[in-house]
């Protein structure tokens, strides 16, 4: 079971797209857009967004919606390049004390396939 309701999540009403678009590989894969699960439900914006911000510029940053049920939630966090992302995924995995679960944030099947503009 996921910790995040996605299925209540409209992304292009919660400004999922930044202006500028972003960086996507051939299979939908979002290389400067982090999907970071397992936040503590009690972290605020900023603190997550201070963790993220030792790899690069963060652009974007939106929290999912919480489920009533779930001790962390999920974000999405926009990066000013692929380069930063991945510095901060590789940086942040799994590492202790936030064990943060971090993926490439991938395009649904409602938003248009976005390239660098």
């Amino acid at each position: 079971m996921s910790d995040c309701d996605l299925d209540n999540w409209d992304p292009m009403a919660d400004d999922y797209q930044t202006e500028r678009g972003t960086t996507c590989s051939s299979n939908g894969v979002q290389q400067d857009v982090l999907f970071v699960r397992n936040i503590a439900k009690e972290w605020e914006q900023e603190t997550v967004r201070l963790h993220f911000s030792r790899f690069g510029k963060v652009t974007g940053f939106h929290f999912l919606p919480k489920k009533w049920n779930s001790t962390t939630r999920c974000a999405i966090i926009h990066f000013s390049s692929p380069r930063e992302a991945n510095l901060a995924l590789a940086s942040l995995n799994g590492v202790k004390p936030m064990n943060y679960v971090i993926s490439f944030a991938r395009n649904s099947d409602k938003q248009p396939d976005k390239k660098t503009l």
